[in-house]
């Protein structure tokens, strides 16, 4: 094994102890005794003491057993070691800063220091492959299994201490020595955490610590499958004549599967329902140069339109209410509900809504996504937005998100949507989507969570105005 003399490094010389001072060169170092006396001395005249370990005792490490990760680690903790043997002038910030770098207290920097001033190569650095043994008796053993799966893994979500007493008990009864708080800690924290997590806290708890497995099924063309999902916007608006705060409105956003190309939106100062849902579609299915136009956005290229082919979405009653239901059997779009509790099925229209969210959470008036993100601020203070400027600025947004590289498809989403037509093997009909028609398009609308109708069980049709379409325009058109 190699060895290298480092400042710091224990060497022999002349029959005494001494340690390395200085480096003056490949023919020259000053060594420094106990007594404190300088000596030059000739480095190819030192030699190494043997009584110092260079690895810790135990059976020879298996080196192939390693990754390149673990290599590379090894190497960086071994150079940050001997930047610090290095040092002339070595004090408690420079061993705090990389006993923080390594993830390790003082001492243990002091235990490494001693390993690299002797010489000790990379192989010393690795991580440890020995398993730590236990030490408890297999009875021991049996009643810590058994008290955490019938008394600790329940739903009152008993303490660990009670653990500890239940523990305890058995372990007086059955005449054995009792184990110490710090084994039954580790024996939990061995346990399934998936599995001990879902007896405490439910599955819905749980689920975000199992694995997730399998794939989005995916798409082969735009508007093969659409995803639609709606949220309460994070943030407070104000009226246009007089600036007051009138609450937060409602964001419904809908997402083509195999572009990543946001289709369409609409923000409502209503709850989700079908009325939600409903413009939103007829956004996303009619061209959108209009809508652009009256809200002064000529630049936005938006060039997007046709009709679902499926329409995915979770089990919300305004999904489920008889007039979205009927409307989509009239176009012939087929609907996929999401299993109830797994949002990850339906992850890239929760991601899309994520990203909206935190460019909402910089403007001014959010109301951020929980108490403890708002602290101290005063959404009602700071709201200034009226409901068509958040249009104007999500509007901007979209046009952004649908122009930039998208990680999912390691593309652009508009760029992807648009090639897709200009396919050569393509037939002329199915070079553009199908352009549904604005005065013929409508919605059966209820507006109540069981899907009755608004007057007495008939139902009230509402028809879209054009691609401008407002909650005020709905009302009027409903009733």
């Amino acid at each position: 094994m190699e060895r290298h003399i480092v400042a710091g490094a224990v060497v022999d010389h002349a029959g005494g102890r001494w340690r390395v001072e200085r480096l003056l060169g490949a023919d020259a170092v000053v060594l420094r005794n106990e007594a404190g006396e300088l000596v030059s001395a000739d480095p190819a005249r030192i030699g190494f003491p043997d009584d110092i370990a260079l690895t810790p005792p135990g059976s020879p490490r298996n080196e192939l057993r390693y990754t390149d990760a673990e290599w590379s680690e090894a190497a960086r903790r071994l150079d940050l070691l001997t930047a610090l043997a290095c040092l002339p002038r070595r004090g408690r910030a420079d061993v705090d800063r990389v006993g923080k770098e390594l993830g390790v207290g003082r001492r243990h920097v002091f235990s490494l220091l001693r390993q690299a001033r002797a010489g000790a190569g990379i192989t010393a650095f690795l991580p440890s492959r020995k398993p730590r043994a236990r030490r408890l008796d297999a009875a021991v053993e049996a009643i810590i299994a058994h008290e955490i799966e019938q008394h600790y893994a329940r739903a009152n979500r008993p303490s660990l201490s009670s653990l500890c007493d239940e523990i305890g008990k058995r372990c007086r009864v059955a005449g054995v020595l009792p184990p110490s708080w710090r084994a039954v800690q580790a024996r939990v924290r061995a346990t399934d955490q998936a599995w001990l997590t879902g007896r405490r806290q439910g599955p819905i708890a749980a689920r975000s610590l199992r694995l997730l497995t399998g794939a989005h099924p995916g798409a082969a063309a735009p508007w093969q499958r659409v995803q639609i999902d709606s949220t309460p916007c994070d943030i407070c608006l104000v009226r246009e004549d007089d600036r007051t705060v009138i609450g937060r409105p409602n964001a419904t956003f809908a997402i083509d599967i195999f572009s990543r190309a946001v289709l369409g939106f609409s923000i409502l100062l209503e709850a989700a329902s079908t009325l939600t849902v409903a413009t939103c579609l007829a956004h996303a299915c009619l061209p959108k140069d209009d809508w652009l136009a009256k809200r002064d956005l000529p630049k936005v290229h938006w060039p997007v339109w046709g009709r679902p082919g499926t329409l995915e979405y979770d089990r919300g009653a305004e999904h489920e209410a008889r007039g979205i239901q009927r409307g989509l059997r009239r176009y012939g779009i087929h609907s996929k509900v999401r299993a109830t509790g797994h949002p990850e099925q339906h992850g890239t229209i929760e991601r899309l809504i994520g990203t909206m969210m935190r460019i909402v959470h910089g403007l001014p008036g959010t109301t951020w996504s929980n108490v403890n993100e708002r602290g101290e601020s005063e959404p009602d203070k700071q709201a200034c937005l009226s409901l068509p400027e958040l249009e104007r600025i999500l509007a901007l947004v979209i046009d952004s998100y649908n122009h930039a590289a998208h990680t999912g498809i390691s593309e652009r989403p508009l760029e992807r949507y648009l090639a897709y037509y200009r396919r050569p093997d393509l037939p002329d009909r199915e070079r553009i989507p199908p352009r549904l028609i604005a005065r013929q398009l409508g919605w059966p609308v209820s507006d109540s969570k069981d899907g009755r109708s608004l007057r007495g069980g008939e139902m009230a049709w509402l028809t879209v105005r054009g691609k401008g379409c407002v909650a005020e325009h709905v009302r009027s058109a409903v009733w």
